[in-house]
């Protein structure tokens, strides 16, 4: 594991050493590079987002010290990361685009999709607490739709 995380460029701590301005934990105050396997880590997050969403800093945007995010864009070019990037762009659904949902779905596909619709039908039949969930879920997506 360890050989493949150094052909990828993972893992070799000697390649990110950077020496730049460390980060601030918002919750202990330890300085990092990133933060974000720290709080994952040490704080108990679940992930680096549920972090920065709960700190206010941009969900977006990983907390990295601009030299280190810049030796990581510099390791996805090296390695491929980018090319592959621009070369699947023209797989990625667009809203609204007219070749969504035009191709042949296997058999084990429809097979479970057919499955789910009919559990989720039965649910929505029967009365009680989980058919007055499912009907405040669907008046909730429609206020979006």
């Amino acid at each position: 594991m360890k050989d493949i995380e150094r052909a990828r460029g993972y893992g070799d701590k000697k390649r990110l050493k950077c020496g730049d301005t460390l980060i601030p934990c918002a919750i202990c105050g330890r300085k990092f590079r990133q933060v974000g396997s720290h709080v994952v880590a040490v704080h108990g997050y679940s992930t680096a987002r549920d972090y920065r969403r709960d700190f206010g800093f941009d969900v977006k945007k990983g907390q990295l010290s601009p030299k280190l995010r810049k030796k990581k864009a510099d390791i996805a070019i090296n390695n491929g990361t980018t090319n592959n990037l621009r070369i699947g762009a023209q797989f990625r659904f667009i809203k609204g685009d007219k070749r969504a949902g035009k191709y042949k779905r296997s058999r084990e596909t429809t097979t479970r999709l057919k499955n789910s619709f009919i559990e989720i039908h039965k649910l929505f039949k029967q009365e009680g607490p989980v058919r007055q969930r499912w009907l405040k879920a669907l008046s909730e997506a429609k206020k979006f739709n």
